[in-house]
């Protein structure tokens, strides 16, 4: 019934033709066509007068009562309402239906001689749409908001045409009751149910054909008084009708301006998903709840405020925090072990013409050179021809301790090694050698176990024997003896000087070590290294190769040469250059000039922790053994031998990462949540907010340049736009 009702409005609103004009004569009633004829439109407003009257007034309460019940009061009387339907058909240009003629009950000899009264037509859509709803008269009524938008009526009216509700304890009396009651539903049986359904959309129905009829009362009131009026407007016509190309002109601009405006305040704040907004910005005055609300929301939004204030801040100060983790692994890579003489030189390789040459570097004044030569077991006379130049470089080759007179026994994973594992590479402490360096031509080993065994056991003799007399104090001579030892990565070159710990003769000592990964973070989380390393030195970046690039560029740019352990192409200083310039610039560089050589730590790079332990080596058991074995004296085979185990603790590694304690993700996580705890706000919320903002503006600009181009109106055209709009 609810669908038939609302599809036929809109079919009477589409095919409804514009109403007709309506002359005014002074016809009465009496002079309407006799019955059955079609009457002339005319005497419709002898109708319409009489009944604006009524509805203005009232009903005349002294007006005769017709009909059965003297209490219903009528605007027109029984024998009018057939021309009156004929006028109203013949106005809105609806064709009237042919009178035809029925026997009358219990009377056949009166047949054809009573006519049908007139009727108002019934739309032929309506039918087949009742039927249908009658089929299905249980549905539940579903009224959308087209109804609210067809026929608004006041919140107190609409009260009234809603179905009343009760509570649980009156429906459990009212058990039985017919009366559409909500929730009284489910304590009926099938049939009663049906009956409520039936009886509630009889109701509902009902009230929307009240609010059509309330809309349609006003809306004939409306068109009646309209027409009363329109002579009166005959005149005014003429004037706009002079005026229609000017306002014309003129109010193309006005609906561009009222299309393009910018909504007020309060509508954006009523439509908004900004919580609180809502109640502030109100029509009307201001009021105590609206100064409460406003105030609710003030408070809240400085909440909010200092929150967002609070994390930003914090975000700004960078926090990092460290993570620690063990790694299990099946394999691991060994790292590079290098290891270097305390003793740079030989004694045996040193030559009277090298004495000449380097006896400044080995502190030997020139009045000492028999003695020194004397004591390194060479002839007292120093009576020679010196050559012209002199090849240091040669002489740290020439000189240097070799591996293979090191050596005594080498094995890795329980598999025999030797000098030809080994690389060469210069150092401070003179030539020194590597142990799986990666370089090319050399595998990088790894290990598959953990523990004594599965790493590198070496033998070495460290030829004591070969130690030069220290006949003065400088860089490059040592009080100690033994080896020095670096355990590092194979991208990191050696900074054994700085970084390797020595191992003493007479001793077997083990190293257990761990890998350790380390990542750091960039500023402005942390310090490391984010940007390329550039140097024409080394290819990755190291805290040694940085330093060892520094040295290097700050010796070639003092001294102009560079020391023989230094990279480049640059020449290698002469003895006299390496005593006098590179040697006080490098013992410079390294104990005060920090702010020249800055080196970062690299973001990502391996660390190996160590753990020493030590045993006297050798037994007397097998002092002996071993004597007779390498063909030395047990006091040779305590004071130059030592064995050096370097091997895996557990095949397992650490990472140590740098995280940071405050990203991105938390900082707007902290703050959405922060601004949907106090004002009930998101991201699109703030897109509402600058869109408003963007719609006023632009508002603003268009509604300045349309003020200076829009042209000036005159006194006549204001006049003609007033009656125009009292017209409509």
């Amino acid at each position: 019934m609810h669908k038939a009702f609302f599809e036929a409005e809109a079919h009477q609103q589409d095919e409804q033709p514009p109403l007709a004009k309506i002359a005014r004569r002074d016809t009465s009633l009496d002079a309407v066509s006799a019955p059955g004829e079609a009457p002339d439109p005319a005497p419709l407003a002898s109708f319409l007068d009489p009944l604006l009257q009524n509805l203005d007034g009232g009903v005349d309460e002294s007006a005769p009562v017709e009909g059965e019940n003297p209490r219903v009061s009528r605007l027109f009387r029984q024998e009018e309402l057939d021309p009156l339907i004929l006028c109203v058909l013949e106005e809105l240009e609806v064709e009237a239906p042919v009178p035809s003629s029925e026997p009358v009950k219990g009377k056949p000899v009166l047949s054809g001689l009573r006519a049908l009264p007139q009727t108002f037509p019934f739309h032929p859509i309506l039918k087949p749409l009742v039927t249908r709803e009658w089929e299905s008269p249980d549905v539940t009524l579903r009224v959308g908001r087209a109804m609210d938008k067809l026929y608004p009526l006041p919140e107190e009216a609409l009260d009234i045409l809603r179905i009343p509700k009760v509570d649980a304890s009156v429906t459990a009396v009212t058990k039985r009751t017919t009366i559409p009651v909500t929730g009284a539903t489910a304590l009926k049986d099938l049939q009663d149910r049906r009956l409520e359904v039936l009886f509630k959309c009889i109701f509902e129905v009902s009230a929307l054909c009240v609010r059509a009829e309330v809309r349609s009362s006003l809306m004939q009131r409306a068109t009646l008084g309209s027409a009363g009026g329109r002579a009166e407007d005959k005149s005014n016509r003429e004037v706009v009708a002079a005026s229609t190309q000017e306002r014309g002109r003129m109010k193309a601009p006005q609906e561009e301006e009222e299309s393009s405006k910018a909504p007020n305040l309060i509508i954006f704040a009523s439509n908004s998903s900004l919580h609180g907004i809502s109640h502030i910005f109100l029509p009307g005055g201001v009021t105590i709840r609206r100064a409460v609300w406003a105030c609710a929301f003030l408070m809240s939004l400085g909440f909010f405020l200092y929150q967002v204030v609070d994390r930003v801040i914090f975000y700004m100060e960078y926090h990092h925090v460290t993570a620690l983790d063990e790694m299990e692994s099946n394999r691991m890579i060994f790292p590079a072990i290098t290891i270097c003489n305390y003793n740079i030189f030989r004694k045996s390789k040193i030559t009277k013409n090298d004495l000449y040459w380097m006896g400044d570097l080995l502190g030997v004044e020139k009045e000492d050179y028999p003695s020194y030569l004397q004591a390194i077991g060479q002839p007292a006379d120093f009576n020679f021809v010196p050559t012209k130049t002199f090849n240091v470089t040669d002489f740290y080759w020439r000189t240097g301790h070799s591996m293979d007179d090191m050596v005594l026994d080498c094995q890795y994973r329980g598999r025999d090694c030797g000098a030809e594992n080994f690389t060469t590479i210069f150092t401070r402490y003179g030539k020194c050698y590597t142990f799986n360096s990666g370089k090319e031509g050399y595998e990088i080993l790894t290990t598959l176990k953990g523990g004594t065994g599965n790493g590198l056991e070496l033998m070495l003799d460290i030829q004591q024997d070969e130690y030069l007399p220290v006949w003065g104090e400088t860089d490059e001579t040592s009080f100690e003896a033994g080896i020095k030892v670096q355990i590092h990565s194979q991208d990191e070159p050696p900074y054994i000087d700085q970084l390797g710990f020595g191992v003493a003769p007479g001793f077997q000592t083990f190293m257990s070590c761990q890998q350790q990964q380390l990542m750091y973070l960039p500023p402005p989380w942390g310090d490391c290294k984010s940007t390329d390393f550039d140097s024409e030195f080394f290819s990755t970046y190291s805290i040694t190769a940085c330093r060892i690039d520094c040295e290097t560029r700050y010796v070639v740019q003092n001294c102009s040469c560079r020391m023989v352990h230094m990279p480049g192409n640059a020449n290698v200083c002469t003895p006299e250059k390496q005593k006098n310039c590179a040697d006080p610039a490098l013992d410079f560089l390294v104990e005060q000039d920090s702010k020249y050589c800055v080196c970062e730590t690299p973001c990502s790079m391996v660390r190996y922790g160590k753990e020493l332990s030590m045993v006297k080596f050798p037994s007397k058991a097998s002092a002996k053994y071993l004597a007779n074995k390498y063909n030395k004296t047990e006091q040779y085979i305590a004071e130059n031998v030592l064995v050096l185990d370097i091997f895996f603790e557990a095949l397992n590694y650490e990472t140590i990462e740098q995280k940071k304690a405050y990203e991105v993700a938390g900082l707007l996580g902290d703050i959405g949540g922060q601004m949907g705890l106090f004002i009930g706000a998101s991201i699109l919320t703030i897109l509402e907010i600058f869109d408003y903002l963007y719609e006023v503006f632009r508002d603003k600009v268009l509604g300045y340049f349309r003020d200076k181009k829009a042209p000036k109106r005159s006194h006549s055209d204001n006049l003609a736009l007033q009656s125009e709009r009292r017209f409509q």
